[in-house]
C-alpha cells in the first residue's frame, strides 16, 4: 500500500491500476482511509480537509466547494469551525472518510475505516455501504494482500450529481 500511495518507492517491479502504471497523477484518482487517523489534531476540520483536497490539485475555491458538501453529507458539516482534537471518535472518523472522499477519487481504499468505533461504526458500516451503491450496480470490491479494500467509484458518484448519497 505504501508504495501505491507513493509513500515509498519499489525496488523492482511496477505497481498500475486501471492498466497505468501508478504515478503522481493516477494516485490524485485515490483516495485512501488509513486505519491509524492521520489528521491534524489541532487543525480545523475545514481548514484540514480544503488542504488536503489543494494536495490532490483541486482549485482552492473548488476544495472549498466540495468540503462543505461532504461534511454536510457526512453529518459534521457544523464541526467545520472546530478542531479535530475536540471531536467524538466516530465524528473524527468522519472526517477521515471526508478526507479520503473530498477529492473525488475514482479508487477508494478503506482499511480497517470502522475499527474502534463499537456499534457505532456497523451503523457508520451500513450506511457507508449503502452510499457507494453505484446506481444499478454494485462496487467491485477488490482484495489487496494488505487487508484493505479498495472500492472503486464512479467519476459521477459525486455529492453533487449522485441522487442515491444520504447523511451517515
Amino acid at each position: 500500500m505504501r508504495i501505491v500511495l507513493g509513500v515509498l518507492h519499489a525496488d523492482a517491479g511496477t505497481a498500475s491500476w486501471d492498466g497505468q502504471e501508478i504515478d503522481a497523477e493516477v494516485r490524485r484518482r485515490i483516495g485512501y482511509m488509513p486505519e491509524e487517523r492521520g489528521l491534524y489534531p489541532k487543525m480545523k476540520v475545514g481548514k484540514q480537509l480544503e488542504y488536503l483536497a489543494e494536495l490532490h490539485a483541486m482549485p482552492r475555491a473548488v476544495a472549498r466547494e466540495a468540503v462543505r458538501e461532504w461534511t454536510d453529507r457526512l453529518g459534521i458539516g457544523p464541526r467545520r469551525g472546530e478542531e479535530v482534537q475536540k471531536l467524538s471518535l466516530g465524528n473524527q472518523q468522519r472526517v477521515q472518510l471526508a478526507a479520503a472522499l473530498v477529492h473525488e477519487p475514482d479508487l477508494l481504499v478503506l482499511d480497517e475505516p470502522f475499527s474502534g468505533l463499537g456499534g457505532g461504526g456497523s451503523d457508520l458500516a451500513r450506511r457507508l455501504e449503502s452510499c457507494l451503491h453505484l446506481g444499478s450496480s454494485t462496487p467491485r470490491l477488490v482484495p489487496v494482500r494488505c487487508g484493505c479494500t479498495p472500492v472503486p467509484r464512479q467519476s459521477q458518484l459525486s455529492p453533487r450529481r449522485a441522487s442515491g448519497w444520504s447523511k451517515l
